[in-house]
């Protein structure tokens, strides 16, 4: 079960009377296009839901740390539908952000999103001092699954970044295991002491074996 800030919550409790008040806040991680030699570099873009820069202490869904990140503002973000299952079903989630913001630009232009990640968080301001009483909440961590420059709609809004997601936990589980069912791969797991595991080494040989039935 997953625990709130108290201050979250209570802000939530109040919401029937005092109304409720999101921001949401959106870190991408991806790598640079390679230089003349080769080398990429890791990078963090920060962005937010507010209207100017912002700097807010966030826990990173991927390593559990808490950092101090400066948030854009003005990006005119969209984070989608948060989706809660109990099931095992790889969800989608699209996040869009507009390019008329230099920041958004010089990512999306700067950075290969393809195959980066991308966290999300929830944040509820006190409704009458619009104030943020509580680190925000961890709402999405998604690998991305795509990411494009679409054309705005007819409202003459401009060029905006679309970045699809599908969530990090689920895909993890579906993807193959590339080590092999076989003697050499069992070695590789070594006990504490680091003595080799050879419960795999006469299975080749088994396999071949026939033995009449009713025979040892």
């Amino acid at each position: 079960m997953k625990t709130v800030d108290p201050a979250f919550f209570a802000l939530l409790q109040n919401a029937p009377q005092d109304g409720i008040v999101p921001r949401w806040f959106v870190s991408v991680i991806a790598r640079t296009y390679p230089d003349a030699n080769g080398n990429t570099t890791l990078e963090t873009k920060n962005f937010w839901s507010g209207d100017r820069p912002i700097t807010v202490e966030v826990r990173s869904l991927i390593d559990g740390v808490v950092y101090a990140r400066t948030f854009q503002g003005q990006v005119d973000l969209d984070v989608g539908e948060s989706i809660s299952t109990s099931t095992l079903e790889v969800n989608t989630r699209a996040v869009s952000m507009t390019m008329l913001n230099p920041a958004v630009e010089d990512m999306a232009r700067g950075l290969d999103c393809r195959a980066g990640s991308l966290e999300i968080w929830v944040v509820l301001l006190d409704p009458k001092t619009r104030q943020i009483p509580s680190m925000p909440e961890n709402d999405y961590l998604g690998v991305i699954d795509g990411a494009g420059i679409q054309s705005a709609a007819e409202d003459g809004g401009g060029e905006v970044l679309e970045i699809r997601l599908v969530n990090d936990a689920v895909v993890n589980l579906t993807r193959p295991n590339p080590a092999k069912s076989s003697a050499e791969e069992q070695k590789k797991r070594k006990g504490p002491n680091g003595e080799v595991d050879n419960f795999g080494k006469y299975a080749g040989s088994v396999a071949n074996w026939i033995e009449p039935w009713g025979e040892e």
